[in-house]
């Protein structure tokens, strides 16, 4: 598998780790892109992803718009999958009632390419309880994909958080990968790399790992 997941910050923020996707995923097919997180109509969110990837050269985003829409999806007909920022627990809810989590789990699992930014990657940990959304769907199980290790995953993490995060593994007892905005992670298996300007965090019960730019960690 190969994983892309951003902090959440803006097109500039995620550049770097935007360039690493387009080279992973070429440009012979179409990237399936997944907006759902945020509320319809989407043809703003398209307007917004061709922006970030324009000096890329890159457009070729073939956008799905529904629930529905994601039941008729055959993923061996694209390159990768995007998936975009915004509520977590909606996008969680759409991704399971469409069937679709099932999918893209084994899509990822097969060796599938996929960018999460913000709740798009927060769904990739253990448990996405993480997010600092509101749960509108009201959801029972806050399960992720489950897909970085032991790891859940905290994005547009700042200084000021940390207790936050800190609460969260007492009350869940999964150690966080923080990512701030300005920093992006590439996962193969159990490796991790670090993509961006500043350093990603990892909390475990009594001890925080600053992680590098260019470094990298075994999730092992």
């Amino acid at each position: 598998m190969a994983l892309f997941l951003s902090g959440g910050g803006s097109g500039e923020d995620s550049k770097e780790l935007d360039k690493a996707f387009v080279e992973k995923v070429g440009k012979r097919k179409p990237v399936l892109y997944i907006p759902l997180a945020r509320e319809p109509p989407y043809e703003s969110c398209l307007e917004w992803i061709q922006a970030n990837f324009k000096d890329l050269e890159f457009n070729n985003f073939k956008m799905v718009k529904s629930v529905e829409g994601l039941r008729n999806i055959k993923l061996e007909e694209y390159s990768g999958v995007y998936i975009g920022g915004g509520n977590t627990y909606k996008l969680l809810n759409d991704l399971r009632i469409s069937g679709f989590l099932k999918v893209l789990k084994s899509y990822v699992d097969s060796g599938g390419i996929v960018y999460g930014g913000s709740a798009g990657a927060i769904i990739f940990g253990k448990d996405i309880s993480t997010a600092n959304d509101e749960d509108q769907v009201k959801i029972s199980d806050f399960k992720g994909l489950n897909k970085i290790g032991k790891f859940s995953i905290y994005c547009h993490y700042f200084r000021k958080d940390k207790k936050k995060v800190e609460d969260y593994i007492k009350r869940n007892k999964f150690p966080v990968i923080a990512l701030p905005e300005k920093t992006g992670i590439i996962i193969n298996g159990d490796k991790l790399k670090i993509v961006g300007e500043e350093p990603s965090y990892v909390f475990y019960k009594t001890t925080i790992k600053k992680i590098l730019p260019n470094q990298k960690f075994s999730l092992a």
